[in-house]
């Protein structure tokens, strides 16, 4: 009887995660839930979230991790590659804040800011280092791109969910301040 328990359950997660794909609104809400559950304190713990900071995500998708950070005030910017996936956060993002900017580009082509005030606080690689073959360019873009400043954090996630791993750090530059959580199989 355990195991039928276990194996409806694990069909039930099973279905809400494809559903959770192919409905891009129920997504969106997911991550915007996420996003405030975790990252908002987390990040807390090692930089003040002010409605002066600029906060960037890369592979942002329909923006779901971007919402609690705008309803704080922040001023967000979102890239993503996908030009429906940028569509997609401006028309969900058009409900809930008028604090965001959305940009269709490849991170590494994204103009990397000049001064100091136009870096960003904080920088969200949410479920994205997984998909870039070679990951130093990458880190590079992010670190030119981040602020210089004590405050400057990148919160850099990397989801390998078919080892039922999860690995979140805090980083300013290359240098990590510690993990969120580590769990591994």
């Amino acid at each position: 009887m355990n195991d039928l328990y276990l194996y409806i359950q694990k069909s039930q997660k099973i279905r809400y995660m494809q559903k959770r794909h192919t409905d891009r609104k129920m997504y969106f809400r997911d991550l915007e839930i996420t996003s405030k559950e975790f990252y908002i304190s987390y990040l807390s713990d090692f930089t003040e979230l002010t409605s002066k900071s600029r906060i960037l995500e890369v592979g942002c998708g329909e923006g779901g991790n971007l919402v609690p950070f705008a309803q704080l005030g922040c001023k967000v910017t979102g890239i993503d590659i996908a030009e429906c996936r940028i569509k997609d956060a401006k028309a969900y993002f058009s409900e809930i804040s008028n604090h965001a900017t959305f940009v269709c580009c490849d991170f590494m082509q994204y103009p990397v800011p000049c001064n100091e005030e136009d870096k960003y606080d904080v920088i969200l690689l949410h479920d994205v280092i997984e998909h870039v073959p070679t990951k130093e360019p990458l880190l590079n873009q992010k670190a030119c791109c981040l602020s210089d400043s004590p405050h400057g954090k990148c919160l850099l996630e990397d989801i390998n969910r078919f080892a039922e791993a999860n690995f979140a750090h805090i980083c300013h530059s290359f240098t990590c301040c510690q993990p969120l959580y580590t769990s591994c199989c």
